[in-house]
């Protein structure tokens, strides 16, 4: 026998009783409505019906005749009709996803244009815009894993990172993706939803694989490889004209290693797919991460009987409205004062300033643009000199900046100060601002971890200006170049090398060289993470060394 509670049901059934007062009250309240027994008790029943007047004439729609559908749909909306079983919400925009991208120097192979690595992260800036509103990290491996950035729906920080990220940024050469697997299901042990792990590179190397193979056993978080190359291959270039080559002199390849991927994808259950040159690749792999924590979610019963009880609400409302019967007059004045108002021609950007004008000060109007991103425009609007210079910081307009935060006298101004300083390279300056602002504040914890980090880069470029001098002078540039000013003559300009930094400097957590990154104290992005990959790498050495020592003891 057929059970229609599995198809047709009431999700909250309890309401249906609410139906009997319902009834009883609409009963209640045309009894005592009637004129016919309101008289009954003074005037004869013959008479009664000779005296009232207007029962032969038309009726008009009443209130008390839509009170009972109105209470029915109600009580039927808020019993919860369902008849059809959904997924729960925001499952899609619950699917956490890490890209581990390989910056190893064939990424720079140009067996496609411009190069793998520009069209490894094309593909990213992609995927981020079909994943709009989802959490996505990203991380960077070669000879060592680091994480660029943690789980996070701002895809415009990501971006950030994103145009910084090369092979010399890297503090070893290598294709650890073992280590890079790792370091994902790390960052996504904390989730309550699994997540995908999408690796963008040309190889995963032999000794990797049985890591592999041992996660798809072990972990409910789905890997996926997207290739890049091509099987053809190309030399790998290291500088400018510059290839890697082997001991007697011929140009290495690297290939699109498209066999030992399949092989992997067949042993570890792997996505696999290659970089296409429409989007029809991102679009497959965002239909795999989203099928995944499907299936997942489906394994454990997350589906739940639909709610049809909100589309009761609108017969509701449209009966409600017949209870406005009288003064249809004012109802139709209101009606044409929206429409007059919503199709005024003047501009809404004029309509705003002239409200906040009316409502706020300079200051206030400010601090709004500042809060909605419009930083420019704040900074036309602010009176406040910090404020001022706080808003042309943010809107990058460092020279502005520097002149307002100049005209005040306090740790904080001065420490603004440090910070636009560094980002026109003036490094001298910078930390003379810092130590200012630790003389009127002693002990202000941000003026001394800055100071801190830009007296380092001092010392380091100073290092390696005299390691250059002693060079001999035919050495070129590497592949990502910093244009760093001369701290002793602010009108030459130092090209150092992208080598890998070691900063003999106090070890700091992520979360303080984060910290450092949102203070703007670094010449870019990739000056930034050179340094942070540096840290992490030395940090790592150090725990080994401590515990094969404690291991020998």
């Amino acid at each position: 026998m057929l059970d229609l509670g599995q198809f047709f049901h009431f999700l909250r059934p309890e309401w249906l009783l609410t139906l009997l007062p319902i009834i009883l009250l609409y009963g209640l309240l045309l009894r005592r409505q009637s004129a016919a027994r309101q008289w009954k008790k003074f005037i004869a029943s013959h008479l009664l019906q000779h005296l009232m007047i207007g029962t032969a004439q038309k009726r008009h729609v009443r209130p008390i005749n839509l009170l009972l559908p109105v209470l029915i749909l109600t009580a039927l909306a808020l019993a919860g009709p369902t008849w059809m079983q959904e997924p729960l919400p925001f499952t899609e925009d619950e699917a956490p996803l890490i890209i581990a991208l390989d910056l190893s120097m064939e990424m720079n192979t140009v067996d496609i244009q411009p190069s793998r690595l520009e069209r490894a992260k094309q593909k990213v800036r992609d995927l981020l815009a079909e994943r709009a509103g989802a959490r996505t990290a990203l991380l960077a491996y070669a000879g060592s894993a680091h994480m660029i950035l943690p789980l996070s729906d701002d895809a415009q920080i990501l971006e950030l990172y994103l145009d910084s990220l090369t092979p010399n940024i890297m503090p070893e050469q290598g294709k650890n993706a073992a280590e890079a697997l790792a370091l994902a299901e790390e960052m996504l042990s904390h989730e309550q939803a699994p997540g995908t792990i999408l690796f963008i590179t040309n190889a995963i190397p032999e000794a990797a694989q049985p890591a592999f193979v041992a996660h798809s056993r072990d972990s409910l978080n789905a890997v996926m490889v997207l290739g890049v190359g091509t099987v053809q291959g190309g030399p790998i270039p290291t500088g400018r004209n510059r290839f890697r080559t082997d001991r007697e002199g011929n140009r290495i390849t690297s290939t699109l290693d498209r066999e030992g991927l399949q092989v992997l994808s067949q042993e570890a259950g792997i996505y696999l797919t290659s970089v296409t040159v429409d989007d029809s690749d991102v679009r497959r792999l965002n239909g795999r991460i989203k099928r995944h924590l499907t299936e997942i979610l489906s394994e454990e019963d997350n589906t739940r009987w639909k709610d049809f009880g909100y589309f009761l609400l609108f017969p509701v409302a449209f009966l409600a409205l017949f209870w406005y019967r009288r003064g249809w007059t004012i109802q139709w004045l209101s009606g044409v004062i929206l429409v007059v108002l919503l199709f005024q021609p003047a501009p809404v950007e004029a309509q705003t300033n002239g409200f906040l004008n009316l409502w706020l000060t300079a200051d206030q109007q400010g601090r709004y643009h500042f809060e909605k991103g419009n930083y420019a425009e704040a900074a036309q609007c602010f009176e406040d000199p910090l404020w001022k210079g706080v808003a042309y910081y943010y809107s990058e307009d460092y020279q502005a900046a520097i002149q307002h935060f100049s005209r005040l006298e306090t740790a904080e101004s001065y420490f603004n100060l440090g910070n636009a300083l560094v980002h026109i390279n003036d490094y001298k300056h910078a930390v003379a601002s810092y130590d200012h602002a630790l003389e009127i504040e002693p002990g202000l914890a941000e003026a001394e971890q800055n100071r801190k980090l830009v007296q380092a880069l001092l010392e380091k470029l100073a290092e390696e200006k005299g390691e250059k001098e002693r060079s001999e002078p035919g050495s070129q540039l590497g592949a990502d170049e910093i244009v760093i000013a001369d701290p002793d003559d602010p009108t030459k300009r130092e090209e150092t090398e992208g080598e890998p930094i070691e900063l003999q400097q106090e070890m700091y957590s992520d979360e303080q060289l984060n910290e450092m990154w949102m203070r703007r104290v670094q010449t870019s992005p990739a000056d930034f993470l050179r340094i942070k990959f540096a840290f992490q790498l030395q940090a790592k050495e150090r725990e080994k060394s401590q515990d094969k020592v404690r291991q020998e003891r």
